[in-house]
C-alpha cells in the first residue's frame, strides 16, 4: 500500500478507464482469489493513507460487493487506521445502502478501534 494518496492522480485514471470501459464496471471487477477477490474500493478503504478526496474518486463503486472473506469495502473502512474512512465513505455512499442492514462485525469492529467518530454513525 501507497503511503500517499493522490486524488488528483485516482481521479484522473478513473476517468480515463472509464471513457474505455463500459461505464464504472470495471471499478466493482473483483481480483483473483489469491489476491483475495477485492475491488478497487476494498484497497482504497485499507489503505491507511486514504483522504475523504481519495475515497471520493471510487464514488461510482458498488460499496456491497463482498471479497473472498465476505467483508465489503465498508468491513475493510471500519478496521482502518484513520476513522476519516469509515466516516466519509458512509457519508458517500448513503443514499446507495437503503435496505442495507449493518452486520454485527462491522460495529464490532467500528467499537473496538476505540474512536467515537466510528460508532456514531
Amino acid at each position: 500500500m501507497s503511503d500517499h494518496c493522490n486524488a488528483d492522480i485516482v481521479s484522473a485514471l478513473v476517468a480515463a478507464a472509464a471513457r474505455r470501459a463500459d461505464k464504472f464496471r470495471f471499478l466493482n471487477q473483483r481480483s483473483n482469489v489469491d489476491c483475495g477477490r477485492d475491488t478497487a474500493l476494498h484497497l482504497a478503504a485499507a489503505n491507511p493513507a486514504a483522504t475523504p478526496r481519495f475515497l471520493y474518486a471510487f464514488r461510482h463503486s458498488d460499496p456491497l460487493v463482498q471479497n473472498a472473506d465476505l467483508d465489503t469495502p465498508f468491513h475493510m473502512a471500519a478496521a482502518a487506521t484513520s476513522p476519516d474512512v469509515i466516516v466519509s465513505m458512509l457519508k458517500m455512499f448513503w443514499t446507495s445502502l437503503a435496505g442495507w442492514q449493518i452486520d454485527t462485525a462491522l460495529v464490532q469492529t467500528c467499537a473496538a478501534m476505540g474512536e467515537p467518530t466510528r460508532t456514531a454513525f
